[in-house]
């Protein structure tokens, strides 16, 4: 997941190893961020949820009340789906200029896009 590709979530009903779920954390500073993650594995006890990061790597667990959505369709940018898509938008030139500067953004974090 990139920005500017559309995501389809769903309302988490049964989680297993391998999915990719949107959580809610809340930062070292206290602001909430939202971010994607891979489901390590599910606890049938408390339902706590482990968690990779594939971005950094790092693994940890969240309570299943932080798990927002499960993704269960990524439409990748400048896909013959995503231009579809992207044709319906109302406001194009606004949503260009927004993903121009997000992904400027997201090639300056040093994250190597690995599409």
């Amino acid at each position: 997941m990139y920005p500017g590709d559309i995501i389809v979530y769903t309302v988490v009903d049964m989680l297993k190893t391998g999915d990719y779920i949107q959580v809610l954390q809340l930062t070292d500073i206290k602001e909430l961020a939202v971010e994607h993650v891979k489901v390590t594995k599910v606890s049938i006890i408390d339902g706590a949820v482990s968690v990779e990061d594939p971005l950094s790597g790092s693994t940890y667990s969240v309570t299943k009340r932080n798990v927002i959505g499960k993704v269960v369709k990524v439409i990748t940018t400048f896909s013959q789906e995503w231009e579809h898509v992207y044709y319906e938008f109302k406001d194009r030139r606004w949503l260009l200029k927004t993903l121009k500067k997000n992904l400027d953004l997201y090639k300056n974090t040093g994250y190597s896009n690995q599409r």
